[in-house]
Formats: C-alpha cells, structure tokens, sequence
C-alpha cells in the first residue's frame, strides 16, 4: 500500500498541486497533506485518488495498484505495423540482446543494480518488438 501512497503523493506533486486542487475544488494545502504518504493522520477518499489520477494523466498510482495485485499495467498506444518478416526479425534481434545481456551480466554469477536495470530495459524492448509483431499480424 505504501508504494500507492508515493505513487499517488509523486503524481500530485508532478502534476501541480496547486492547479490540482482548483480543479477538484479543493485547498492544494489540505490536498498535500491527505496526499502526503507520511501522514496517517490524513488519508485520500477513492474519488479524491480518481481525480487526481484523471487531472495529473500519470498512471503511476494505477500502475502501483496493479503492481500490488501482480498485474503489470500495459499502456493501449497504438503498435504501427510493419511488413510480418520484418517485425520477426526485431523480435529475433531483440532476443538475442536479451540473451547477450543476461550472459554477459551472469558472467561472475552476481547480478548488479546495474546489470537488473540493463536486463529489464532489454526485456522491455523484446516484448515492444512483441506487441509490434502481433500487430502487424493482425493488420496483414
């Protein structure tokens, strides 16, 4: 529930509390503060987190919420298609750039911050040659 909280606190203070809170109807100094996730003595009601995740378009509280329920949230942008052989070969390439990572990154059988963030990021880029594969499936 923590990370919620943050998310939700990070995404007010983003997105301008102040201009926030006008467009909620509400003081930014008291919305600061049910926001604040160090204060329990204040806490958001479920319209209040809606709006401010509706105002600010930052999906990180959702994300987080997903997150807490083992779910990853996935963005619906549009994949541009491309020619099918193609879009299998990125996936094809990006594969390879995951394997070369995790093999380099394992190579003293200890795996860095560094080296989890270079994987992630590598394994992010597969599954966007992915989704663009699927894509240019259904659009053949």
């Amino acid at each position: 529930m923590e990370e919620i909280h943050k998310a939700l606190h990070e995404a007010l203070l983003d997105g301008g509390p102040k201009q926030v809170a006008h467009l909620m109807g509400v003081s930014h100094t008291g919305l600061l503060n049910r926001a604040n996730p160090n204060d329990d003595t204040h806490r958001l009601h479920f319209d209040q987190v809606l709006q401010i995740i509706w105002h600010t378009k930052d999906a990180r509280p959702v994300a987080a919420m997903a997150a807490l329920l083992g779910f990853d949230l996935v963005s619906r942008e549009e994949v541009e298609a491309i020619p099918v052989q193609g879009a299998l070969n990125e996936v094809v390439a990006e594969f390879g750039d995951v394997a070369r990572t995790v093999h380099d990154a394992m190579a003293d059988n200890h795996l860095s911050a560094l080296e989890r963030r270079q994987i992630v990021k590598q394994a992010q880029e597969l599954i966007d040659a992915a989704q663009c594969l699927i894509a240019s499936a259904k659009r053949a």
